[in-house]
């Protein structure tokens, strides 16, 4: 890893807690998300040395765009945004209720989304950035009585992050312009 700054959703335990501990070699400088207070409190506890802030991926996006602003504040700027954040759910597919579903898809598709939406801005002025999607392989093998969390992954990690990088793309020469 490089001595960027870096911004890690999801990072109170697993997979987000292991790329807050790589970002700080050699000296990379990050910010790690927590959902909930209390987490905070159980994560700052590690002495891992990362800043920390609470998100929540499901947020309005009027307040995600103002967590990203916050976020950018504290080193001046964020090079990597890791969208980490998800969850898994257990059930068959049948037992899962449309509130399961919604909640499901809101935090692990959308949320990503829309974090990526309100960190876009800042790593167009930079004209530097890397945004890194976190997923599962449940999006290309589901496995039972995790559906509706085999479902959310392959949407966004099949070919819903390629798509999404191909428009991010084509559309750097025509963000912010009317």
């Amino acid at each position: 890893m490089s001595s960027k700054v870096w911004l890690i959703t999801g990072s109170s335990s697993s997979l987000g807690s292991e790329f807050v501990k790589a970002a700080l070699d050699p000296g990379g400088k990050r910010i790690a998300t927590v959902p909930q207070v209390d987490t905070i409190a159980i994560y700052e506890t590690r002495d891992t040395g990362a800043s920390t802030m609470l998100i929540d991926v499901t947020a309005t996006q009027r307040e995600l765009n103002d967590i990203a602003n916050k976020a950018v504040s504290v080193y001046g700027q964020i090079e990597v945004l890791v969208s980490n954040a998800g969850y898994t759910q257990f059930g068959t597919v049948e037992e899962t209720s449309h509130v399961d579903w919604f909640r499901k898809f809101n935090t692990n598709d959308f949320g990503a989304l829309n974090t990526t939406s309100s960190f876009l801005p800042h790593l167009r002025s930079n004209k530097s950035g890397t945004i890194v999607f976190i997923g599962s392989m449940v999006a290309w093998d589901g496995v039972p009585t995790v559906g509706a969390y085999c479902a959310s992954e392959a949407l966004l990690y099949t070919e819903g992050v390629e798509c999404v990088n191909d428009v991010v793309e084509g559309e750097k020469d025509i963000a912010g312009k009317e």
